[in-house]
């Protein structure tokens, strides 16, 4: 990565040198607007209708087009580390890019165009990113983590199902693939946080790494999987229940394990425990939903898409931008506030329905302003550092 011509990454616009840099931009951008549309649709209504209707949409692009974006950003920054080799920049990253775009636009405004060509366009976008760090790791014989590129194609494959149930106004079926697109999602968290978290706790806090155990790291994987694959070919609720109470028992034990209260000083850190107790939370009230003691799916479903992929995606985004433009990991008290605007929003969209029917759109309403906040600030704060060179004038 040294040999590198200093004079033509110069001719770069800064915005693509590295993925992280415009999907994270865009992702965090495209969610603030996605859920102002929501919140339109949700308590006044608008004049035109999205391909498939706004509940597909909703669902859709918050997990294809937001969450998709996030984890194209974060596979494609990670692989210039894990192999030496420069990352995705210039053209190719740019092409890339636009066709996330593209699809994000088609699908808000498909008029104009054939389903098919809409269909195809999004569709396209993740064996795409598959195909890129595919490359990568075979090349270098990184096989580790080879385990990322089918799962980017179950995803991909996810997103066409849900094409067809766009296409065949299938409802039943769209609850269920998008409930296990977010089982998917989850995963991945699961998985990198697993490799991540405890040596950022450790470094951030000067403290003992806690050692990951090989049983409970394949506990953690596996019982999600299950719920991925329960969720989709129709376990029945016992059995289910059982699984998210194995989720919920692996993922707690492992994160007392990482102490988050060697953390409460450091954001950075904090972020990403808290995101990591909402998925333990989240797998506990979906036990319960399924033994029959607990809420609305949708709602418990909340726990997890709000707190734990929010917040954690919220937490990851800001520390790799500094990181890997050259900036210490210092972050401004307003991106602190950025990240409990998105803790608030989990507790009022996830537990104030619980408490109270009559607090519904008060919740939707409430945690749709938070996550706004929240994506702003980050917006506001990082729109320089993910726009401008690095401090140190290295690649990337």
């Amino acid at each position: 990565m040294q040999l590198v011509d200093l004079k033509k990454e110069e001719r770069i616009l800064p915005l693509f040198r590295l993925a992280f840099r415009p999907f994270f931009l865009f992702a965090a951008l495209f969610s603030i607007v996605a859920l102002l549309l929501w919140g339109k649709v949700w308590f006044g209504g608008l004049s035109f209708s999205p391909y498939g209707d706004w509940f597909w949409w909703h669902g859709h692009e918050m997990l294809f087009g937001f969450v998709g974006a996030v984890i194209t950003g974060f596979l494609l920054t990670a692989v210039q580390n894990w192999t030496g080799r420069l990352g995705l920049r210039g053209v190719p990253l740019m092409a890339l890019f636009g066709v996330w775009l593209l699809g994000r636009v088609m699908l808000l405004f498909p008029g104009p165009f054939p389903s098919l060509l809409v269909a195809l366009v999004d569709i396209s976008f993740l064996p795409l990113v598959a195909a890129v760090l595919a490359v990568y790791v075979i090349r270098a014989k990184l096989w580790r983590n080879i385990l990322f590129v089918p799962v980017l194609l179950i995803l991909a494959t996810l997103n066409g199902f849900m094409h067809l149930a766009a296409l065949d106004n299938d409802v039943q079926l769209y609850k269920r693939l998008a409930a296990t697109t977010v089982f998917l999602i989850a995963f991945l968290i699961s998985l990198m946080g697993g490799r991540v978290i405890p040596f950022f706790t450790a470094n951030g806090t000067n403290t003992e790494k806690a050692e990951p155990k090989k049983w409970l790291e394949i506990s953690c994987l596996v019982s999600i999987l299950l719920l991925a694959l329960g969720t989709l070919i129709g376990f029945n609720d016992m059995v289910m229940g059982a699984i998210c109470f194995a989720a919920f028992a692996a993922h707690l034990i492992r994160t007392l394990r990482w102490r988050i209260w060697v953390t409460t000083k450091v954001p950075l850190l904090w972020s990403l425990h808290l995101a990591c107790w909402f998925l333990a939370l989240s797998f506990l009230q979906l036990a319960l939903y399924h033994w029959g003691l607990f809420g609305d799916y949708v709602t418990v479903l909340h726990t997890l898409t709000v707190g734990g992929i929010g917040l954690i995606v919220l937490g990851m985004i800001a520390r790799i931008s500094l990181g890997h433009s050259g900036r210490s990991l210092q972050i401004s008290p307003w991106v602190a506030v950025g990240f409990a605007a998105l803790v608030a929003a989990a507790l009022l969209r996830a537990g104030l329905p619980i408490l109270s029917n009559a607090a519904i759109e008060i919740s939707y309403g409430g945690s749709i302003v938070l996550w706004v906040l929240g994506f702003g600030i980050f917006v506001v704060c990082y729109f320089p550092i993910l726009t401008k060179p690095r401090l140190d004038g290295r690649p990337g």
